[in-house]
């Protein structure tokens, strides 16, 4: 287990590092454009002299002595460093950029670049104009400038790559808009000082010799990474390259295109999205450079071996704020462990966060799959094989020694887990919580993660699946039954029930809370020789087996509901702005019908997620307990990444707040400002417009106090499907074996 030193025995790479956060003054720099590079950590400050005279001054940080160089940088008028790097001898390679206004005095202008080399001094080597060059690239942007073993410069643009040779003499561009990149950013040279380019394209992720002779993309290697996102690429320190994909850091050879895993970045408490660069320390070791999105405040790291003891350390020594202290308690050891952590972008920060503060315990992730998918509700992320395969990973260790303290239940069979008395029941915790109450939670969220009367985890985020339908054909109140349905879509055969809808949708739909009906957990019996279930089969049996290509011309959802060639819509409730849509879609005669229940109730779903449950054999139960504690209380999430309502009351009402009190436009004379309809214009908020092939659109208002609260009432009412445990393994079951009866292999 690491301590806090940052001492980690890497599990692949078999090293032992020691993490050293070097300082890194906060005020007057320009953080963003930290370089590493040769052993060297670059960042622009602004400073002022005696006189009161402002001076861009680059901060050379030595990686080795950890000593401080200062280089100076003698702009012109109005001119600044647009993007730069270094080599190992301090000099600065640079963009720099100028704005321009028009001759005529009008409000427009233009912006002009310089290629610029600096030697330490502040001297210039030479400086020449390559603005036309850049505005060759649509849009004109530049988003690096690199150099090669031989001192050739890259200006490297939105798509085009630009030469010049050591002396600054323009050379060529390559042009990669026919390379099919979704993205590209410089990876470093390799061993033999050639640079090479990281993107992703229809191979994957690649990495490209960019040919500087031959003005060209040279050799590229493929297909060596896996395992999710690649976030950074960077020099390496015995092979040619760094990986850092936000959780782990790789090295990479061209020669035998061998990955090798050094370590974890939670082995050192430091959250790896946080990371902006990353590279090898010529001697060993690695340095990176980021943001900590807690503290909002930039750093810059070292890694050494600790083995090794030809790494300098005779300058002077980081403050006393940038190292932990010694001697380190030692800490135990919490193991939290997921399907996958893909469901959950806010945990590592909130486990790193909890070990820096926790002086007797800490956190350690452990994963069991990555879904390919990243795309859809949390149940669609999974092939059933990823799922499988996770599943029993983690089944194997929930009954071994190996067993974790803290597991994710969103994505599992938790009634199964739940009546093997795998989990706590952690309603005690939260009676004796000063921090967080039952009271903060809605009864319908505690009741989704309540089993056999034990109330196992809390979810930190909630949104709702359901159905909408027309008002006037299905009344003003939500729930019906599955008779109910399949009367309507027999009053109405020439629309269908649901766009698109297949076999498979269709049994989903129907099964989302009627698995229950056929499926007796406790007594351990089934029931699908029951009329109902015969009956709910034949309707399945009318639809179409595969999704049908739309021919002739396109026809919106929207216009189709519109016109009654579809009847309903199952939509998901995950923002407030959801309601004002889809209140729009069926031209204000809409109504949540929910799916079919069998005593006619109102049948929306509730999706939870982040739900963290305490195993009955973890020996830190109370540590466990205070981190899904400050887990839950933590409110600094980012709204746009959760994608999910918050499942707290208070912060629910926090954002409802937020719409409700909109501050509008007013003009030098306090008037309101209106728009071409003649209404307030908000300042902030709202606005933007979503439209369709074949004309529709809708442009979104704020919401109304009336669309609040209807989607808190779904939000509220909303309850556990009966098919979401075990990601509807059961279900599986059913649409393999009613398969033979679709097929005509089988009778009903």
């Amino acid at each position: 287990m690491p301590d806090s030193l940052g001492l980690a025995d890497s599990l692949s790479g078999n090293s032992t590092y020691a993490l050293e956060y070097l300082p890194l003054e906060q005020n007057n720099a320009s953080f963003p454009d930290i370089v590493i590079t040769d052993g060297q950590a670059g960042c622009l400050y602004l400073e002022t002299d005696e006189k009161g005279t402002t001076a861009s001054v680059i901060r050379l940080y030595s990686l080795t002595d950890k000593s401080v160089a200062y280089l100076p940088l003698s702009l012109q008028s109005g001119e600044s460093l647009y993007k730069y790097t270094l080599d190992k001898n301090g000099c600065i390679y640079a963009v720099l950029s100028s704005w321009h206004t028009d001759d005529s005095g009008a409000d427009g202008g233009y912006e002009e670049y310089t290629l610029a080399v600096i030697q330490p001094d502040g001297e210039e080597l030479f400086r020449q104009d390559i603005t036309s060059q850049i505005k060759e690239d649509s849009p004109a942007s530049i988003k690096e400038i690199s150099i090669d073993g031989q001192g050739r410069l890259y200006v490297l643009g939105s798509s085009r790559i630009w030469l010049y040779s050591a002396d600054g003499a323009y050379q060529g561009d390559i042009n990669l808009s026919e390379q099919k990149y979704s993205w590209y950013a410089p990876a470093g040279t390799d061993k033999k000082g050639a640079l090479y380019i990281a993107g992703q394209n229809r191979d994957g992720y690649t990495l490209t010799e960019v040919n500087f002779d031959r003005q060209s993309l040279g050799t590229s290697y493929h297909s060596f990474y896996d395992k999710g996102e690649i976030y950074l690429f960077g020099k390496g320190m015995e092979k040619d390259f760094l990986i850092s994909d936000g959780i782990s850091v790789y090295e990479y050879d061209l020669e035998d295109q061998g990955l090798l895993e050094l370590f974890k970045w939670m082995d050192y408490d430091i959250n790896g999205t946080d990371i902006q660069n990353i590279s090898g320390i010529p001697g060993g070791g690695i340095a990176a450079a980021g943001k900590d999105n807690v503290t909002n405040e930039y750093f810059l790291v070292r890694l050494s071996d600790a083995s090794r003891t030809d790494i300098s350390d005779t300058a002077s020594e980081p403050s006393s704020e940038n190292v932990a202290p010694s001697p380190v308690p030692e800490k135990q050891e919490i193991v939290l462990a997921a399907l996958s952590f893909k469901n959950d972008p806010t945990l590592r920060r909130a486990a790193v966060s909890f070990n820096k503060a926790s002086d007797k315990y800490h956190i350690t992730l452990k994963e069991y799959g990555t879904p390919v998918n990243d795309l859809g509700e949390r149940y669609e992320r999974w092939t059933m094989e990823e799922w499988l395969d996770a599943i029993t990973g983690l089944n194997t260790d929930l009954t071994s020694q190996d067993c974790p303290d803290i597991v994710d239940i969103s994505d599992i069979n938790i009634a199964e887990l739940a009546d093997k008395g795998v989990f706590l029941d952690i309603q005690p915790y939260l009676d004796a919580s000063s921090v967080i109450s039952s009271a903060d939670y809605p009864d319908n969220v505690l009741a989704g993660c309540t089993y056999d009367g034990k109330l196992l985890g809390i979810p930190k985020f909630i949104s709702v699946t359901t159905v909408m339908g027309h008002a006037s054909d299905l009344g003003e109140v939500s729930g019906w039954t599955l008779e109910d349905m399949i009367a309507y879509a027999k009053a109405h055969p020439g629309a269908e029930l649901f766009e698109d809808a297949t076999k498979s949708d269709i049994l989903n739909y129907c099964m989302s809370f009627y698995e229950s009906c056929f499926i007796d957990s406790i007594e351990k019996k089934s029931y699908f020789d029951s009329l109902t279930f015969k009956q709910l089969l034949e309707f399945v049996n009318g639809f179409p087996d595969q999704k049908e290509q739309q021919s002739g011309e396109f026809i919106s959802p929207p216009v189709k509901i519109r016109n009654r060639d579809v009847l309903l819509e199952k939509t998901w409730i995950h923002l407030f702005s959801d309601i004002q849509y889809q209140n729009a879609v069926f031209e204000e005669d809409g109504v949540f019908i929910g799916f079919p229940t069998p005593d006619g109730s109102a049948g929306h779903a509730l999706h939870t997620s982040s739900i963290y449950a305490i195993t009955s054999k973890s020996p830190a139960a109370e540590g466990a307990w205070e981190f899904i504690e400050s887990y839950l209380a933590d409110s600094s999430y980012e709204r746009y990444v959760a994608n999910a309502f918050p499942s707290s009351r208070q912060e629910l009402q926090k954002e409802i707040d937020s719409l409700v009190n909109i501050e509008y436009m007013t003009d030098h004379e306090g008037n309101l400002v209106l728009d071409e309809n003649g209404n307030p214009q908000p300042t902030s908020g709202a606005g933007g417009t979503l439209s369709w092939l074949d004309g529709w659109s809708y442009t979104y208002h704020h919401e109304t106090p009336e669309e609040l609260e209807e989607a808190c009432s779904l939000l509220y009412s909303a309850r556990r499907l009966d098919t979401s445990n075990g990601n509807g393994i059961i279900m599986q079951i059913i649409g393999e074996e009613a398969e033979a009866y679709f097929k005509n292999q089988k009778t009903l």
